[in-house]
């Protein structure tokens, strides 16, 4: 009973759509319904590539992951994160399911496309993240549209 239960649930996530995210550097848009109809016609398998460049980012297995990239870039570092804290002018947020689910993001995605799906905060020119690891280290890292999510564990 139980083999027939987990391989149910393993059909389920094979057949469960991806979720599919395009990021121009400001703004986060979810293009799963367009990928779907370009995926149906069969032009997607043509011009995805084409028309999103490498801005494609989709949620498979609930691991965030880059397009175009085969596998993934796992982070496995030294450091342990203690308290993940979000500033800016009006507000601030502690992002403790960020820090739950560092393992399942892919190091190479944008650290503000990762804060606006976790959290849905949208950075500014005065964002800041501070950092809080185990042995009583702190790191304050200034969040640009440029910055990868690798940046947080190095």
């Amino acid at each position: 009973m139980l083999k027939l239960i987990l391989s149910i649930y393993k059909y389920y996530e094979w057949v469960k759509p991806n979720t599919y995210y395009y990021y121009d550097g400001g703004s986060v848009l979810n293009i799963s319904l367009i990928i779907y109809l370009l995926d149906i016609f069969l032009i997607g398998l043509f011009f995805k590539n084409y028309i999103f460049g490498n801005r494609l980012y989709y949620i498979k297995y609930n691991l965030l992951k880059k397009y175009n990239s085969e596998k993934m870039n796992n982070i496995f570092y030294k450091k342990i994160i203690k308290d993940i804290e979000y500033n800016d002018l009006n507000y601030k947020f502690n992002l403790n399911e960020l820090k739950e689910n560092i393992y399942k993001i892919d190091g190479s995605i944008p650290l503000p496309l990762v804060l606006n799906l976790y959290k849905n905060i949208n950075i500014n020119s005065d964002s800041i993240l501070h950092i809080k690891y185990f042995k009583n280290d702190t790191k304050i890292l200034k969040i640009l549209s440029t910055t990868k999510f690798e940046d947080i564990l190095t």
